[in-house]
């Protein structure tokens, strides 16, 4: 009686996992960071909102520049993090992810450079 080869049915159609942990490290620590960075310009905006309507107070203006600041500084962790992401990974993130967080981690910045080009 000849043997016969077994299939396995649990793994069907299931994708096989080909990128390295290293490489879905960094992808997870990048969208975090995007995230992050996201609550952060919200924040930011909301603060900046609140103070035009309500009005400014030293308070409301050091925590509108901190959430601001530290938006930008995770912005650059995540961009950082975006590059190692396309350098490790072989399949490449989608296009409007990648938009999306390239944006979002350099808004920050530039609203810091155009503010302190104003005076």
């Amino acid at each position: 009686m000849a043997r016969t080869k077994k299939t396995n049915t649990k793994n069907r159609g299931r994708p096989q996992l080909t990128e390295t942990p290293q490489a879905e490290a960094v992808t997870v620590a990048w969208l975090v960071s995007v995230m992050i960075v996201t609550l952060l310009d919200v924040a930011a905006v909301g603060l900046h909102v609140y103070i035009a309507v309500a009005g400014m107070t030293e308070q409301r203006a050091l925590l509108a520049g901190y959430s601001l600041h530290a938006a930008a500084a995770t912005g650059f962790v995540s961009l950082l993090l975006a590059a190692a992401a396309f350098k490790l990974r072989e399949e490449k993130p989608p296009p409007r992810v990648t938009t999306y967080s390239v944006l979002v981690a350099a808004a920050p910045s530039a609203v810091l450079l155009v503010s302190s080009m104003r005076g």
